[in-house]
């Protein structure tokens, strides 16, 4: 199957096409005519070690990494104390991590994301992985390498984790909702995405999904409703969608199938 991605009108870029072996556009653009993805991103809510992330108080811990991060990253220079942060907003009670001397070359000289890394964004996990092989890296899951890469490119990255390959991918029959994923998890109860060493290119398959969501909404003059201070920030553009937007309304709606506690889906 392929993907087209249409660019943002503002950029006024060309059509190119993607690779995907699920998700089609079709399917795709069919979820995205039968949800309200607006909807979908207001009830995103996290609560972790550094505090509740709600859209009604504007999600300032994620506000708060996502300054910190780009910022680093953009000169090259994400430290273990910063990956910390983005743990300690994941996982309250995680501590452990190995962090050292790793590069992540996401942006050039002058603070703009880099063109190879958005035309393959699985180059960027793939470093990753490759410095965790070196020992650089130790102690951080699929997804957490995830994390670090969505905080430090919120525009260009978003999470993959459990919750999501149940709903969107296989392993957990119980919860799957739409098959767009290759990814599996095993493990139930304590899910975790394998074979680890096969996600950075799946996960590109899936930044060009959350990618292609944001332009299709982009397009259609569907605005995202980001809090203001993500404006002043200066971290989005108003209406705006970019692809953490687009994978914080997918995991809510992943939420409400893993979650019984929580059975909401905004149709259209």
């Amino acid at each position: 199957m392929r993907l087209v991605e249409m660019s943002e009108m503002k950029k006024g870029k060309g059509i190119r096409t993607v690779e995907s072996p699920k998700g089609s556009r079709e399917d795709l653009k069919d979820f995205a005519k039968r949800y309200d993805l607006a909807e979908l991103y207001r009830k995103y809510t996290w609560e972790g070690g550094a505090g509740k992330d709600t859209w009604e108080n504007s999600f300032p811990c994620i506000l708060e990494l996502e300054r910190n991060m780009v910022k680093k990253a953009k000169r090259n220079l994400v430290k273990e104390e910063d990956v910390r942060q983005v743990i300690n907003w994941g996982n309250k009670g995680r501590r452990k991590v190995r962090w050292c001397e790793v590069d992540l070359p996401l942006y050039d000289k002058s603070g703009k994301f880099k063109k190879e890394v958005r035309q393959d964004p699985s180059i960027a996990p793939k470093q990753l992985v490759g410095q965790k092989c070196k020992g650089l890296i130790k102690h951080l899951s699929v997804t957490y390498l995830s994390k670090v890469l969505r905080f430090a490119a919120p525009s260009e990255f978003g999470v993959i984790d459990t919750r999501i390959v149940r709903v969107f991918g296989q392993g957990d029959d119980d919860s799957k909702q739409q098959d767009w994923l290759s990814l599996t998890v095993k493990g139930k109860p304590r899910w975790a995405i394998y074979p680890e060493s096969k996600w950075p290119e799946k996960y590109g398959y899936w930044i060009k999904m959350l990618r292609f969501l944001a332009n299709l909404l982009n397009s259609e003059n569907n605005y995202c409703p980001h809090p203001k201070p993500f404006i002043k920030s200066g971290l989005r553009q108003k209406g705006v969608w970019v692809c953490a937007d687009v994978e914080m309304a997918l995991w809510s709606y992943a939420t409400q199938y893993t979650n019984p506690g929580k059975p909401y889906c905004p149709q259209k």
